[in-house]
């Protein structure tokens, strides 16, 4: 297995739109969770609204936090996490009523003790992999 880069490029980003630098929990910032393939093959960028979303970036980052401390790791990799409107091609986005974040843990590390270490969280609804890739999906309870 192997760890994927999170991507802070400026091509993602446009220069108005600064909520990526914005810490959501000890060890992460809002543009962990914004990686989308889709969005990068074709060029664009993933618009965050911080005052619709900011309950599920925080909760999604107390969740990250725990596994990072549970685990005793200094990084997972986040492969994806929040979609807008424009990688999913509909209004809204794949975070309007919880967050949804696939991880890979880093090598020594077994899928297991991550879907073990999620679901400690009483923010996580569903934490679980499908054994055809090496990587595990967390989703967490509605923001109410």
């Amino acid at each position: 297995r192997h760890s994927f880069p999170t991507r802070r490029s400026s091509d993602l980003f446009p220069s108005h739109d600064n909520v990526q630098h914005i810490r959501v929990s000890k060890y992460s910032m809002i543009s962990d969770y914004l990686y989308d393939d889709r969005i990068v093959m074709n060029g664009g960028y993933q618009k965050v609204i911080w005052d619709e979303y900011r309950r599920q970036f925080r909760r999604a980052g107390r969740v990250y936090d725990r596994l990072i401390e549970t685990l005793q790791v200094r990084r997972i990799s986040i492969v994806s996490g929040f979609k807008s409107a424009l990688s999913l091609n509909k209004r809204g986005s794949n975070w309007e009523e919880c967050f949804d974040i696939d991880v890979i843990p880093p090598l020594g590390v077994s899928l297991d003790d991550v879907v073990e270490a999620a679901h400690e969280s009483d923010l996580v609804a569903h934490a679980d992999y499908s054994g055809l890739d090496d990587r595990v999906n967390i989703r967490g309870k509605p923001c109410v």
